[in-house]
């Protein structure tokens, strides 16, 4: 039966919905399928999800010894911040093996980037489990340098003025006797839109520092990395790559620079709010220190939020293997969450005071980020097939 319904009218219901409820209605019909799977949509849906923290889930990469196979998710309550359902498994692409574990480069807009040992790339949406693995790409050495040693890092994230997803992939040569020293780099990008690989022309300042091999960090059209202090750069900064068509590396000064004496201070970027954030673990005064770039790109707006007593907190147990890093704020904005890699806490920004959340079947050790439900790569994505789910059908 053809349905009365104007279609505009179907649209706006539609996108009002969670992911998963959205996509149960792609059977109702071909148009209901075609408004569902175009790009208008998917764009104003994911506007939705990111305005009202809609689907916000913690996607959990496990730190072991032993390499698993699986991610784990965790759902946020809407009507329950405080109170976490049980972590549930999840089976991400480019697996197959243990010697083939997979990690997280990087996350945005509910799409997740993950690469392996084999230099395999994929680009996941773990909530409508759909991937899109990327085509190999070789490195190529410098010339007169073949024999050089190199060190590759990897960057994901949006790219606003195309409405593109891009993976950017930075190859760092060396000289055998002297790793620290950069003689070359070569950077590439990938493109979502146009499914290619690209040589970038700006290769960035001539001597361009060690870059840190810690995830990078999107946001505002831009990956972000520290880099490692040495003779030529004595300082840490950040170094940002512009994903839009300026593709140019820039550079930005940290808010504090680290106290360097046997790592008395640990320093990392992350995202907050929708702003670049920079954290500080100091180790011997036991504090945590995180500050937001308020308007980006410039750096007089570095503003500290706040500064969090750990040993009072009990937030850590061992500083020297763990970095506290806040992952979202509350709806309300009172509070953030931290984790630890071992723990996830409430922190109250008036009360100055933590709570630990309890969440069933944590892994001991793990990587969180947060992911926002997104239908990204719903209509040319490939299915995620969790091989328990196969052995299951053919039981039956």
């Amino acid at each position: 039966m053809k349905s009365h319904i104007p279609i505009d009218l179907i649209a706006h219901i539609l996108c009002r919905l969670p992911v998963k409820s959205v996509v149960r209605f792609l059977c109702v019909s071909k148009s209901w399928a075609e408004l569902i799977k175009g790009l208008g949509f998917i764009n104003t849906h994911l506007k939705r999800s990111i305005n009202s923290d809609r689907d916000c889930t913690i996607i959990i990469d496990q730190i072991a010894s032993v390499p698993s196979l699986n991610f784990l998710s965790v759902l946020f309550r809407h009507d329950n911040e405080n109170c976490l359902p049980k972590a549930m498994e999840i089976y991400p692409p480019l697996q197959g093996r243990p010697e083939r574990e997979t990690t997280i480069v990087d996350y945005c807009n509910g799409l997740v980037c993950l690469h392996n040992c084999v230099k395999e790339i994929a680009l996941w949406n773990p909530l409508i489990r759909k991937y899109k693995k990327l085509p190999s790409e070789p490195v190529q050495r410098p010339s007169g340098f073949e024999d050089s040693l190199w060190s590759t890092v990897y960057a994901f994230g949006h790219d606003p003025h195309n409405d593109d997803y891009k993976v950017v992939r930075i190859a760092q040569f060396c000289e055998g006797d002297r790793p620290l020293l950069i003689i070359g780099i070569e950077v590439k990008i990938y493109s979502l839109k146009l499914q290619a690989w690209k040589k970038v022309a700006e290769q960035g300042p001539n001597m361009l520092p060690w870059i840190s091999s810690s995830p990078a960090v999107s946001t505002n059209g831009a990956a972000h990395w520290l880099t490692i202090p040495d003779r030529s750069v004595p300082g840490q900064e950040i170094l940002a790559f512009d994903f839009s068509n300026n593709e140019k590396f820039l550079f930005y000064k940290t808010p504090v620079q680290p106290i360097d004496t046997d790592d008395i201070q640990k320093t990392g970027l992350g995202v907050l709010g929708g702003c670049l954030c920079f954290v500080v673990n100091d180790c011997k005064n036991m504090y945590h220190d995180v500050w937001l770039m308020k308007e980006y790109g410039v750096e007089s707006s570095w503003t500290k939020v706040y500064k969090t007593d750990l040993r009072a907190n009990k937030i850590y147990s061992n500083l020297n293997s763990e970095f506290v890093k806040p992952l979202k704020f509350s709806r309300d904005g009172k509070k953030v969450l931290l984790e630890n890699s071992k723990n996830l806490f409430w922190y109250d920004l008036e009360k100055k005071r933590s709570k630990r959340l309890k969440v069933r079947n944590l892994p001991v050790l793990f990587r969180p980020l947060t992911s926002t439900g997104s239908l990204l790569l719903l209509d040319d994505g490939d299915s995620v097939i969790d091989p328990k789910q196969n052995k299951i059908k053919k039981s039956r």
